[in-house]
C-alpha cells in the first residue's frame, strides 16, 4: 500500500446516504447497491450477507483515471425503536486510483429490519491541482475546422478543442507559425495509428494498449503532444503495475518529464531501494540533478 502523500487538503465533498434509500428492502444475499455521486466520483452502499459494504470508485466516463483522496466513513445505526441507542461506527482512508485492491469498507452488520442505518462519507482531496485533474474531453458533434495529414492519411478535427487540450495544439493552430494558415498540417515523426488513437482519447476513448512494453512509447507520445489525459493515464499504469521496478520508473518519471510521477516515486524509495540503487541499470542513466538528488537521500537513511 502506497503512503499518502504530505499535502494540504482543500475543503471536503459529504456525501450521506441512507437505509430509505431503497436498499433496505433487500433480503440475506442479495447484493443491494446504492449509487451516489460526489465530485466526480461513485459512491455504493451494499448489503450482502449480513455484511455493510461501503465502496468508493472513480467515475472514469469525462475524467482521468488518475487521481487520490482521503476519505472518512461513518456508519450510524438507530434502532428503529425511539428509545432505543444508536450506535457509531468509522473509519479513515487514504484512496487512490492506482492500487489493485478495492477500495471497501466493511461495517458491523446490522438487521435492517431493526435499525435504520445511515453512511456519511467525507472526500477530501489534495490542493496540489494535481490529486484529480479533471480534463474535459471534446464533442463529437464539434465542426471539423482542421485537417492533420500523416503518413498521407488525413484526419479532421476541431481546432480550438484540440488547443483547449494541448499547447501542442494550441500553438500548431493559433501559434505565430505558417501552419496555421494552413487548410491541412502535416504532423510528421508519428504513425498515423498512433496519431489518430491521441485524438481518440481526446474525444473520451480509451488507451486500450499500455502494457509493460509499450508503456514508455505512450509516455513520450503525452510528452511530445503535451497530453495531460494520456499522460495521466500513463502514471496510474506505472504507479499500479508491480512488473516495472522503482528505479525504471523513476527513469521513466525523469525521461518524460512526468513530474507528478516522480515526486510520487521519491516519496515512495524505501532504505533497501536507496541501498541497491547504484547496482541497477538504470542509475548510470539518471541525470546529474536526479543523481545528487538520490545521493543526498541515501546518505539520510544511512545516517540513521
Amino acid at each position: 500500500m502506497s503512503t499518502p502523500p504530505a499535502k494540504k487538503s482543500k475543503g471536503p465533498d459529504t456525501i450521506q446516504l441512507t437505509s430509505s434509500d431503497g436498499w433496505s428492502t433487500l433480503g440475506e444475499g442479495e447484493k443491494a447497491v446504492v449509487v451516489a455521486r460526489c465530485n466526480t466520483r461513485e459512491l455504493s452502499v451494499s448489503y450482502k450477507d449480513g455484511r455493510t459494504e461501503v465502496a468508493l470508485r472513480c467515475d472514469k466516463g469525462a475524467e482521468s483515471e488518475l487521481w487520490w483522496c482521503y476519505a472518512s466513513f461513518r456508519l450510524i445505526a438507530r434502532y428503529k425503536n425511539a428509545y432505543g441507542d444508536s450506535h457509531f461506527t468509522g473509519s479513515k482512508l487514504w484512496l487512490n486510483s492506482w492500487d489493485p485492491a478495492p477500495h471497501i469498507v466493511q461495517f458491523a452488520p446490522f438487521a435492517l429490519a431493526c435499525y435504520s442505518v445511515e453512511v456519511q462519507i467525507t472526500l477530501a482531496q489534495e490542493d496540489d491541482g494535481d490529486s484529480f485533474r479533471v480534463r474535459s474531453t471534446l464533442e463529437v458533434t464539434d465542426a471539423r475546422d482542421g485537417c492533420l495529414v500523416c503518413e498521407g492519411q488525413k484526419l479532421h478535427v476541431n481546432k480550438q478543442s484540440l488547443a483547449t487540450q494541448s499547447s501542442y495544439f494550441n500553438a500548431l493552430f493559433f501559434g505565430d507559425f505558417k501552419e496555421k494558415n494552413q487548410n491541412e498540417i502535416e504532423i510528421k515523426d508519428v504513425t498515423y495509428e498512433d496519431l489518430k488513437s491521441l485524438i481518440v482519447v481526446m474525444y473520451g476513448g480509451a488507451v486500450k494498449s499500455i502494457t509493460v512494453d509499450t508503456v514508455a512509447h505512450w509516455a513520450q507520445l503525452a510528452d511530445r503532444f503535451d497530453l495531460k489525459i494520456v499522460e495521466d493515464r500513463v502514471v496510474n499504469f506505472i504507479l499500479g503495475c508491480d512488473f516495472i521496478s522503482i528505479h525504471q520508473k523513476l527513469l521513466l518519471s525523469e525521461k518524460y518529464n512526468l513530474a507528478m510521477l516522480k515526486e510520487r516515486l521519491l516519496s515512495m524509495y524505501e532504505r533497501s531501494d536507496l541501498i541497491e540503487l547504484p547496482n541497477s541499470n538504470e542509475y548510470a542513466q539518471f541525470s546529474i540533478d536526479l543523481t545528487r538528488e538520490m545521493h543526498r537521500k541515501l546518505a539520510a537513511v544511512c545516517d540513521k
